[in-house]
C-alpha cells in the first residue's frame, strides 16, 4: 500500500471515528494502536504503517474482512452521489469524503439531540 493510499485511508478512519462519536483513546483501546499514533496520524504529522491502518479499520468495522456496515439507504446515497464524486480530482476525494461524513454525522447528532428534548 503506497503512502498516498495510506493517507487517504487515514482521513477516512478519522472521519469514521468522529462520525461514531469515538475518542482517540477509545479507538486506541479497541484497536491496540497507541492513542499517540492515532493523534499523529490525524494531525498528518506522520504517515501510518499499513499494519496500523488495518488495525484501525478492523476496530471501526471498515475492513473488507469485517461484516458489511452499509445499510440499503446508504447504498442509495452512494449511488446518487457517485457521478459527482467521480468528477472530483482523485487527490481531493478523501478530503471531500471526510467533510461529507463529518457533515452528515453532525446533522444526525443534531437531530438526535433535538429528539431527546
Amino acid at each position: 500500500m503506497d503512502e498516498a493510499r495510506r493517507m487517504e485511508l487515514a482521513k477516512a478512519i478519522t472521519a469514521t471515528r468522529k462520525m461514531r462519536g469515538m475518542t482517540q483513546e477509545q479507538l486506541a483501546k479497541a484497536s491496540g494502536v497507541p492513542s499517540r499514533t492515532i493523534g499523529y496520524m490525524e494531525q498528518k504529522a506522520s504517515v501510518p504503517q499499513a499494519s496500523t491502518i488495518n488495525k484501525l479499520m478492523v476496530a471501526l468495522d471498515m475492513h473488507p474482512k469485517a461484516k458489511p456496515a452499509l445499510e440499503p439507504h446508504m447504498d442509495l446515497l452512494v449511488n446518487m452521489t457517485k457521478d459527482a464524486f467521480d468528477k472530483i480530482p482523485e487527490n481531493r476525494r478523501a478530503e471531500v469524503l471526510s467533510k461529507v461524513v463529518v457533515f452528515i454525522s453532525d446533522e444526525m447528532r443534531a437531530i438526535l439531540q433535538e429528539q431527546e428534548k
